[in-house]
Formats: C-alpha cells, sequence, structure tokens
C-alpha cells in the first residue's frame, strides 16, 4: 500500500512486540532509552485511544515510519496483530528503502525461522482456526513468510544477557541507521541551507570531545537564524546524549522568569511532561546533577539579554557551560551580538542574506510553485528582489501574496509594497527597534532617512552635532543586526530603512510638516506648499531625479519657517521666491544649485560644520565677517559668478576650502594663510588666477589641486607627505610642460619617496588606501630605471610576479606606460577612473596626438588584493587591461564593492560616457619591483633634505586644464 508523504515523516522507530510478553519489561526499558535519545519511537498503548479500531491507526504507522524492530517473544506468533503488523513491515521494506530488524528476546532465530517450537505450537492453531476460510489460510502463508524473511536477517540475540547493555547498543545501532533526523525539517522550503549548515558545524567544531563549545547565531529579524539552528540541530542531535531545542528564551523568562527556562530544559532531558519544581535553587541542583556529565546539545532561541543566559541555572555566577559534560555543545540565537559576546560564546556566526541565485529560487516556489519564473513575471519578480535584497521572510511573504495573481494585479500590488510595507514583515524586524535605548532610536532614525551609504566617519561627525553619542549608539546597531559596515561606509538593508521612515510617519501620515526628518521630494514639496511653521523638522535630505519630467518648483520662503532645522542638504531641487531667513541651528547646509546671490542676511552660520554651497547666480556667501568657528568644510565649487571669497579669518577648524571651477574669482583672501588646519585646498580652473611657472610648492595643505597653465614641474615639497587617507600625488595633463624629462625623472623620484614615507609609517589598515601615485605625462620612452622593456600586443599590460612570489623584500611595483591617443570622437571633456588607478584623459590631452607616459604605482598589499580579488591563489602574474576593442578600460582595476556583488558582468564589457569614446594604442611598457634598497637609494641620492618620516602624509594634484 502506498504511503502518503504525510505519513512518511511521523515516527522514526516502529517496534512491534507482544505486549503481554515484553511490555512491563525489555520493550519497557527499550522505550525509554529510546525517548532519553530523541528518538520518536510509535508505541501502541499510549498513542492509540481507547475504545478505536486498533488495526488503521497501526497500518497508518507502520507507514508513517522509517525503521522497524520487531521483538520476538515466545508468544509472539499466538498474537493475529503482531503477525499482520509483521506482514505490513514486510510490504513496508519490500516497497521503499527501509530497514527491519529483529530482536530475539527469548526464543532461538531457528524457532523464528523454521516456526518450530513454540512458533510451531501457535501456526498449529490458526491453520485449525482458518482451515476453512482460503483468504485467511492464503494469509496464515504470508505470516510464515514474513517470519522466515526477517529471521533470516541480521539482529540482535539477547537471551541470557544483560537487557541494559543490549538496550544500550540497539539504541546507538539505531541513532547511526537513522542519522539526522529530518522528521520536522520543511526540506522543500529550505534554500541555501546546507552551505549555511557546514559553516555553522565548522564553528562548533565537534571533533573537539573534551571541550564543552558554545556559538552564538545572529542576524537582522527573519533572516533565518532559527531555521539553520534548528537544520543543524535536527543533523547533528542524534550524537549526543541529550538534546534540546528552547524556544523563546525570552518569552519564558518574561512569563517565568529563570525558573521556567529550567523547567523546559529538565523536562526535555528528564523526558517529563509535568515536571514540578519549587524554586531556582531545586532548578539549579537538578540541572547540575543531571546534566554535569552527560554530553549534550542544547539550542537557546531568542535570547535578547545576557541576564537570561546568567539566570539560565538560577546561579548568576554558574554558566550553562559549567553544567554540562565534555562534547558538549550550546548554541544560542539572538538579534544582539552584544549579548552573545558579553555572555562569551567561542565564536558568532552572522546570517546573511540570500544570494541572488537563492533569492530567486525561494521566491519562485513562493510566487509561482515552481523553480522558474514565468516569462510574462520576470521584469516584476526582479523588481520585488530588489526590494527584499535577499531577505528571506520578506521573499517567501511577499511571494506567497503574489501567487495566482495576473500581470495587472501584480504591478498593483508593487506599487502598494512601496507605499505599504506588510505588517507581518515590519512587525517581525521592529522588535529589535523597540529593543533601542530612545538615543539610538534617533541614531537608527537618520541612518534609516538619510544616512545609509554615508562614510563611517563622516556620519558619525553629523550624529554628534545632533547630540546622539554615536560611536556606542553605531556599534549598539551593529550588535543588533540593524546596520553593517562595509568599506568603510554604513548599510542599512532596504526593509530596515523603509521600516525607519514608517516609523516617522506613523504618527501624522498625512501631514509631513509634522515629521522630525524628510527625504522625498514630494513631501518636502507639500511642506514647501504649505508655506506652515514647523517646530519639529529637524532634517531635510531630499535628492531629486534629475531626469524628471515637469519638475515643480518649490516656495523658498516656506524654508525660512523651519525653526529648528539642524542638517538640509538639497539637490536637484528648484525653488523660487526669496529666502528670508535660515535656520541658526543649521549645522550642515549643502545646496548646490543655490538659486540665489547670497545667503539670507540673518542667517549665523556660528555652529555650521560643513557648507557646500554653488551655482551659476552666487556672488559671494554674505558681507562682512561672519562667526566660523566650527566650520571645517567649505565647498564653493564651480561657482561660476563668484567674485568675492569669504573672508575666513574666524574659521580656525576649516581643514578643506575648495573653490574649483570659480572662474570669476580673481583675488584669495589672505585670511587664507591663517588657516592652520587647512588640509585640502582645490583651486582647479580658476583661470583668473594666472600661476603658470612654481620653482618650488610652498607650504601647502594636505591636497591641493593647482591652477592651469602650469608648465614648469617643481621639486616635491617633503612636509607633504603625512598619514590623511587620501596621500599622494597625481599629475594630469600638464600640455605645457617643456622639461619632459625633469617631469619625468621628478615623477618617479616622488613615486619612490610616497613609497617610502608608506613603508616607514605604516600607519594604513588594510581595508584603506594607501597613498596614490599617479602621472599622466607626454613622454615616448620607458626610463633606464624601469628592469624590463615590452610590447604591448593587445592594448593591455603583464605584470610576472613570480621573481617576487615567494620573497618579501619588495614593497610594490613600479609601472610605466607608452600610448598615443589616436582618436576623440566627441569634444566633450572625458574622464574613466576606477577605485585603485584612477585616469583622468581629457579634451586637451586628447588633442595633443603625441605619445604619453602613464606612470602608477602599487604598494604590495594591493597588488595582492587584485589577485585575491581576480581569484588568483599564487600572484604569479596580473593581466591589467586598458581597453575592450577601441574603447578606453580600466574595469580590470577596480576595488571589489558592494555593488559588485551577485552581478554577472559579460567577458567584454564596454563603458561609455557621455557617448565620448576615446581611441587609444599601448605601445609599450615596464615595470619595477619597488624593494628598501630602492628606497634606501632615494633616500640618498633622490632627496635633497628633510625628514621623510614624519606623522602625515598628504596629496599634492597637479591639473593643467583650464
Amino acid at each position: 500500500m502506498a504511503s502518503s508523504s504525510r505519513l512518511i515523516n511521523t515516527y522514526d522507530v516502529f517496534v512491534s512486540f507482544r505486549g503481554e510478553d515484553t511490555r512491563n519489561n525489555f520493550t519497557g526499558f527499550l522505550f525509554q532509552a529510546l525517548c532519553r535519545k530523541g528518538i520518536h519511537a510509535f508505541k501502541d498503548d499510549e498513542d492509540l485511544k481507547k475504545g478505536e479500531s486498533i488495526a488503521p491507526e497501526l497500518l497508518q504507522a507502520i507507514q508513517g515510519s522509517r525503521l522497524f524492530l520487531t521483538v520476538f517473544s515466545k508468544n509472539y506468533a499466538s498474537s493475529i496483530w503482531c503477525l499482520r503488523e509483521l506482514a505490513e513491515i514486510c510490504n513496508c521494506v519490500e516497497t521503499s528503502p527501509r530497514r527491519v530488524i529483529p530482536i530475539f528476546y527469548d526464543v532461538d532465530p531457528s524457532d523464528v525461522r523454521k516456526q518450530s517450537g513454540f512458533y510451531e505450537k501457535a501456526f498449529a492453531r490458526h491453520e485449525e482456526r482458518f482451515r476453512e476460510d482460503k483468504e485467511k489460510t492464503e494469509e496464515v502463508q504470508r505470516w510464515r513468510q514474513a517470519l522466515t524473511q526477517v529471521a533470516n536477517l541480521s539482529g540482535w540475540d539477547i537471551r541470557n544477557k544483560a537487557q541494559f547493555a543490549e538496550i544500550e547498543q540497539i539504541v546507538q545501532n539505531l541513532l547511526i541507521i537513522l542519522g539526522p533526523n529530518t522528521l520536522n525539517l520543511p526540506n522543500d522550503d529550505l534554500v541555501g541551507m546546507e552551505s549555511r549548515v557546514e559553516e555553522l558545524e565548522n564553528l562548533l567544531c565537534l571533533g573537539l570531545v573534551n571541550e564543552v563549545r558554545a556559538v552564538g547565531i545572529s542576524g537582522m529579524g527573519g533572516i533565518g537564524k532559527t531555521t539553520l539552528a534548528r537544520a543543524l540541530y535536527e543533523r547533528i542531535s542524534h550524537q549526543y546524549d541529550f538534546h534540546g531545542f528552547i524556544d523563546d528564551v525570552s518569552k519564558i523568562y518574561r512569563d517565568s522568569s529563570s525558573l521556567g527556562i529550567q523547567k523546559q530544559l529538565l523536562s526535555q532531558s528528564l523526558k517529563e511532561k509535568n515536571l514540578e519544581i519549587c524554586n531556582a535553587l531545586e532548578g539549579t541542583c537538578l540541572v547540575w546533577t543531571r546534566l554535569h556529565n552527560v554530553k549534550a546539545l542544547v539550542v537557546l532561541d531568542n535570547v535578547e539579554d545576557v541576564e537570561q543566559l546568567k539566570m539560565f541555572t538560577g546561579n548568576r555566577n554558574t554558566m550553562l557551560r559549567e553544567c554540562l559534560g565534555g562534547g558538549s555543545r550550546i548554541i544560542i540565537i539572538s538579534r544582539d551580538e552584544h549579548v552573545l559576546r558579553t555572555h562569551g560564546v567561542d565564536d558568532v556566526y552572522q546570517v546573511q542574506p540570500l544570494n541572488k541565485e537563492n533569492a530567486v529560487e525561494l521566491f519562485c516556489r513562493s510566487a509561482f510553485k515552481v523553480n522558474y519564473i514565468l516569462s510574462e513575471y520576470e521584469k516584476l519578480a526582479y523588481e520585488v528582489l530588489s526590494h527584499a535584497e535577499g531577505h528571506p521572510l520578506a521573499i517567501e511573504v511577499i511571494g506567497s501574496s503574489l501567487f495566482g495573481r495576473n500581470v495587472s494585479q501584480w504591478r498593483s500590488a508593487l506599487g502598494r509594497l512601496k507605499d505599504n510595507k506588510r505588517r507581518n514583515i515590519m512587525d517581525v524586524l521592529r522588535v529589535s527597534f523597540n529593543q533601542l535605548d530612545e538615543i539610538d532610536r534617533e541614531i537608527f532614525l537618520d541612518i534609516a532617512c538619510f544616512l545609509s551609504d554615508y562614510d563611517e566617519k563622516y556620519a558619525i561627525e553629523v550624529l554628534n552635532f545632533r547630540g546622539f553619542y554615536p560611536e556606542y549608539g553605531i556599534q549598539v546597531l551593529i550588535d543588533k543586526s540593524l546596520i553593517t559596515i562595509k568599506y568603510g561606509s554604513i548599510c542599512m538593508h532596504r526593509l530596515l530603512r523603509d521600516l525607519g521612515r514608517c516609523i516617522v510617519r506613523e504618527k501624522s501620515p498625512k501631514e509631513p510638516i509634522k515629521w522630525s526628518r524628510l527625504w522625498d521630494y514630494q513631501d518636502l514639496y507639500n511642506v514647501m506648499l504649505e508655506n506652515q511653521e514647523s517646530e519639529n523638522l529637524e532634517a531635510i535630505v531630499v535628492k531629486s531625479n534629475s531626469l524628471m519630467i515637469n519638475e515643480a518648483i518649490m516656495r523658498a520662503d516656506a524654508l525660512s519657517k523651519i525653526k529648528h532645522l539642524k542638517l538640509l542638504k538639497l539637490e536637484n531641487v528648484k525653488f523660487s521666491g526669496s529666502l528670508n531667513n535660515l535656520s541658526n541651528e543649521l549645522g550642515y547646509l549643502t545646496w548646490k544649485q543655490y538659486p540665489f546671490q547670497c545667503l539670507p542676511p540673518s542667517f549665523q552660520p556660528d555652529k555650521l560644520v560643513e557648507l557646500v554651497i554653488g551655482g551659476n547666480n552666487i556672488q559671494r556667501l554674505w558681507e562682512g565677517t561672519k562667526p566660523l568657528h566650527n566650520l571645517k568644510r567649505l565647498d564653493l565649487s564651480h561657482s561660476k559668478n563668484l567674485v568675492e571669497m569669504p573672508d575666513v579669518e574666524s574659521a580656525v577648524n576649516l581643514e578643506m576650502l575648495d573653490l574649483e571651477g570659480c572662474i570669476q574669482l580673481r583675488i584669495i583672501n589672505p585670511s587664507i594663510g591663517l588657516l592652520r588646519k587647512l588640509t585640502f585646498l582645490n583651486l582647479k580652473n580658476c583661470i583668473n588666477l594666472h600661476c603658470k611657472r612654481l620653482k618650488y610648492l610652498p607650504d601647502l595643505p594636505s591636497r591641493t589641486d593647482l591652477p592651469s597653465e602650469l608648465y614648469y614641474l617643481p621639486d616635491l615639497p617633503f612636509n607633504l607627505i603625512r598619514d590623511e587617507a587620501n596621500a599622494g600625488i597625481m599629475i594630469y595633463n600638464c600640455r605645457e610642460l617643456v622639461d619632459r624629462d625633469r617631469c619625468t625623472s621628478m615623477s618617479i623620484s616622488w613615486m619612490i619617496q610616497i613609497a617610502q614615507a608608506n613603508h616607514q609609517c605604516r600607519c594604513f589598515p588594510f581595508d584603506k588606501m594607501s597613498p596614490n601615485f599617479e602621472s599622466i605625462i607626454p613622454g615616448s620612452e620607458i626610463p633606464r630605471w624601469f628592469n624590463s622593456e615590452h610590447v604591448s600586443t593587445d592594448n593591455s599590460i603583464i605584470i610576472d610576479a613570480s621573481p617576487v612570489a615567494h620573497e618579501n623584500y619588495w614593497m610594490g611595483v613600479v609601472c610605466c606606460v607608452i600610448f598615443q591617443i589616436r582618436e576623440i570622437t566627441s569634444p566633450r571633456e572625458i574622464l574613466l577612473y576606477s577605485d585603485v588607478i584612477p585616469v583622468d584623459v581629457r579634451k586637451d590631452l586628447a588633442m595633443d596626438d603625441s605619445d604619453h607616459m602613464w606612470l602608477f604605482y602599487l604598494t604590495q598589499q594591493e597588488f595582492i588584493h587584485q589577485c585575491n580579488y581576480r581569484g588568483i591563489p599564487n600572484i604569479d602574474c596580473l593581466k591589467i587591461k586598458f581597453k575592450i576593442g577601441d574603447m578606453l578600460y580600466f574595469r580590470d582595476l577596480m576595488v571589489e564593492s558592494e555593488e559588485m556583488e551577485d552581478k554577472v558582468y559579460p567577458e567584454k564589457e564596454q563603458w561609455q560616457m557621455d557617448e565620448s569614446v576615446v581611441l587609444l594604442e599601448v605601445k609599450k611598457y615596464g615595470y619595477r619591483w619597488v624593494s628598501e634598497q630602492d628606497l634606501e637609494q632615494s633616500n640618498s641620492i633622490m632627496m635633497h633634505g628633510g625628514n621623510l618620516v614624519t606623522r602625515k602624509r598628504k596629496f599634492l594634484a597637479i591639473d593643467g586644464n583650464k
């Protein structure tokens, strides 16, 4: 009889036995042992209701069991029910890959096999009873065949043996046969789980049989922490003397304190459903006495506070691991990694979102009930997946809600989804938010509304200005898996970002004037249209889509009525009218398309930390002097009509001043000479600040772009080489350089000095960029300083690292490439660059069809990173592509970034910017491995004095563009 899929996973073991012979001795002890080991066995006197016909339930139990035990006793063959069970067991074994194991309790196996002795007498009675019934007679023959078939199998003959020892061996053998217990796993729905289970299993170090090890599982709500723990639990629990999975520790603790948790642990270990414990002290004694010599597996789900773990044993100073025997393992699940670390787990497994492949698979199963996306839904499906960002709960909930809907209904549902997130998803995510202190909630909301993807240091600065003490709060959010830090930037899952924005809106969803933060263009428009005073609004960060058609123009005067505005960042937002006032509480003001000639006269910028303002209208910031003692960054770049630089004498903390593209600016305010903290000064394309020939570079800020028309390359001032993250030198497009030999030699000299500073200061962590050196200058020959010269055949260069692959003396590699610009198809300027090697090819350089030299330097760290990124196990060679076909192409040298994860790039990828294409030809190249000896020679020969090993490296950029 074919069994249903539901019944296949009902029981681990079905035990067929003659109750009168063994229920109160052998089989009674056997069932207890099976229960202790977590083996789910069918037992007819407990699982069947009295008064009901036994046959149908027995048949279902047999069909729903994975393994069969037959306990042959003297009177087994006398029971018709036992024989019918045995016949059905044989049918199941013949039609499915299951096993039956015989146990010979008090009979000789040959008596069972040949139906002799007691079994002969029993069958004589059966045959006599049914001799007039042909059908029954045939059934008796099937019973004989079943007995012979099973008795011939390998099993246990326990006659005259110690029953407890034999039972222990039987149970251990069953555990091996059964293997991982998968009864409770929804196997069809577990996507991407196998690799995660293996990773978690590796952290448990199951091979360390004498240690008690605790591992935590952390991650955002709904990410699959419990599912992962359950999968591993079912996989390995059979290896332990005791195993228990305690659900929702936090709820048990709230409802019943530590006593409730003790009861859960002990009831699972002792297999007693109605365990009575009077107090926590009694519970502590029981936990210790029952488990301290036991190899146990304990899973504690949803732990919110370390106190719940301290009090687990009823004693604040006693940890659970101290109560368990050698080889035990504890898995603790919490959204808060800090709880796990504080408790002292040995390791923490962070559950990540599903990758693209697994996310698609899970969504298809939920939305289509197949393993592929139906063609007409493909675009909409990927829109859903983009929104869910690999979050399993979101994928399942949204996918299930879309199942069976047509395309039109999908579009409607997606529109609703963007505006109103599914309540059950938000409720799960909000649990972690509700656990935050008030000040940490504010940090979360700021990140959700506008600081996600910002540099961590910048975000901390903004949050500090807001008064939120972010250094601690940021770590709290990380521990609770509400944010992550990737490549130095704060990242927040889109669903969490949506949660934060929903929280800001929830009290007055239709009245954005009452919100504390604005981030949406339409909401800002509505606030400006109302033109009312706002007491709550503190931050506006709005970026309009530059491609928007019929973009509305807002009333600027409404900004004057926002009294407590501390943060204002506007991009591609159009205003008209007049601006009479701005909040004097502003600390950050960014308005790149500022429509007025100056800031409001009444505005007092004494709290400003950052001012980024520009546009075609602004002529000056203000009249006279303003208090600027908190100002760190002043960016007036591309203010084409700016005629007057502000007096910055009071800006004693100013670190950055950017005046690039201020083409009407003729005079630099002399107050700039008083700025002792200035580390970045950009005067690029300030064409009316004439500066053609510099004999030397003065003590400039750490990052300086010089104006146009430079045709003499000066000596490098040694105080430029310090520990700024953007330290280095870049020289681009100085077509007017007349002394090319000097330019080349000075470039190499500068490069070696930068390399020496990097080597000696050792102040750059692995995840930060080391000092850059780049130059694109006129030149047609590889300098003799390079070890070798190679001809390029496919517009690429190949760096062979085999000579240094097993050496430690090299610091980095300097490369020199000779190329020629052949043609440019557009008169517009082109800028192509990557994070590692920026290359700036502009119109004025491209019009010069002579040969050019590209010099760049890769540190050892960067070179190895590039090899590892490409999956090169050994640094034998690195191929640097210049182009694909006739396109300028630097894709091969881009640093790995989050945006590149899970994306499939074609083998030959073309990048085109502004429909401009540069056609070039790489002629030859050379490179040299930089060693400590090179640095020593540089110190004695190339350098002209001064101490290079200073505490601060700086950045110099020279650009010859007008």
